[in-house]
């Protein structure tokens, strides 16, 4: 198989479990654990940030920073393409319990504008939910993997704070987007209060996320770890991998990068539609709306032909290159894809109808 679905499909490779199998580990709850203990001093001064915390996934990371930020009945404002909205509204509401104020946009970025529009949607009286916290994310998974600048993170989060919000970045492909726009990682941090980074996409580690931040609003996130039940006894074999991830490949992913405009042009080439012709990062998002088959329907012939995809809505399908696909691979995959086009319009026009359904 070609699993083309998403970079959190990795394995660890001889160096990584490596450095798992030499962790010096200890009780995370006595604070003993040297390994996991590295990794967040680590990843603390290389965000920019006073402290640092492991956890187990992403969506963990964003959930305690809600907690962190916000009290139940509070607002936040986000785009309506981020994560915490398209995967998490439910776990919002259901442990933050925080109302989310959508901000409709075309292309993922946050604007002073947009924030003023979110603030005017409803009238702002004493007992309505208050906004009091900005959530932004870098890169954006929805808009096939976009990398904002510094500044596009920066300045709303100056205008939300001057506001008196507090402003948390999920940065779960955040080294994608220094990759992409040749900076280091604190010219996105500088401006937020909280950030989190996933160690299990790009970075192929097998686990685990780090929320970071001013020491202000971390005093409690150890405490909320383990209000989650996420408080690991040894962590520090996946902390490990994670630092591993973080020393060997972040600096690779510009690879990643080239081998997904590689493999976009080629899929422009057979006639799919792209939702970005030119991906910033490694993500290509297919737009299926001037096939015959939905993106369920069509991802279901690329596996039969031994091709994994993601189907991200019944019109959009997803390719995210990684660092456990190649050159080659991109190729097979076109070919594939070729295979299956051809196939797909030489079938009677009612055998194509009923693939929009299987």
């Amino acid at each position: 198989m070609l699993d083309f679905r998403s970079d959190t499909v990795t394995r660890p490779g001889p160096g990584m479990l490596d450095a798992m199998l030499k962790a010096e580990v200890g009780d995370c709850g006595y604070g003993e654990d040297t390994a996991t203990n590295t990794l967040e001093a680590f990843c603390a001064e290389l965000l920019g940030m006073d402290d640092a915390v492991f956890l187990s996934s992403g969506t963990l990371s964003n959930q305690v920073a809600l907690r962190l930020h916000t009290r139940p009945g509070d607002e936040v404002i986000l785009d309506q393409s981020y994560h915490l909205n398209t995967y998490e509204s439910g776990f919002c509401a259901q442990f933050a319990q925080v109302a989310l104020n959508t901000i409709e946009s075309s292309d993922g970025i946050v604007t002073v504008d947009r924030i003023d529009e979110a603030f005017e949607k409803k009238r702002r009286l004493w007992w309505c939910a208050p906004p009091t916290l900005l959530g932004l994310e870098n890169t954006v998974n929805h808009h096939a993997g976009k990398a904002l600048t510094p500044d596009q993170i920066a300045r709303p989060a100056a205008y939300a704070r001057s506001k008196g919000m507090r402003v948390h970045l999920d940065g779960a492909r955040l080294f994608n987007a220094c990759a992409n726009k040749g900076v280091g990682v604190t010219a996105f941090t500088a401006e937020v209060d909280t950030v989190s980074l996933c160690f299990s996409k790009g970075l192929g580690a097998p686990y685990g996320s780090v929320l970071a931040g001013r020491a202000a609003v971390m005093g409690e996130a150890r405490l909320h770890r383990k209000l989650f039940g996420a408080e690991v006894r040894q962590p520090g074999f996946m902390a490990a991998a994670a630092l591993y991830g973080l020393q060997h490949n972040a600096g690779r992913l510009g690879r990643d990068h080239r081998l997904a405009r590689y493999l976009a042009a080629g899929l422009t080439a057979l006639g799919l539609r792209l939702t970005t012709a030119r991906p910033d990062t490694n993500i290509i998002v297919v737009d299926t709306r001037e096939l015959p088959v939905d993106a369920p329907a069509l991802a279901g012939r690329f596996l039969r032909h031994g091709l994994l995809v993601s189907v991200l809505t019944e019109r959009f399908l997803r390719f995210v290159t990684h660092l456990n696909v190649s050159r080659p691979d991109a190729d097979t995959a076109l070919s594939i894809v070729a295979e299956v086009l051809r196939a797909l319009w030489k079938e009677p026009a009612e055998d194509r109808k009923g693939a929009l359904t299987n």
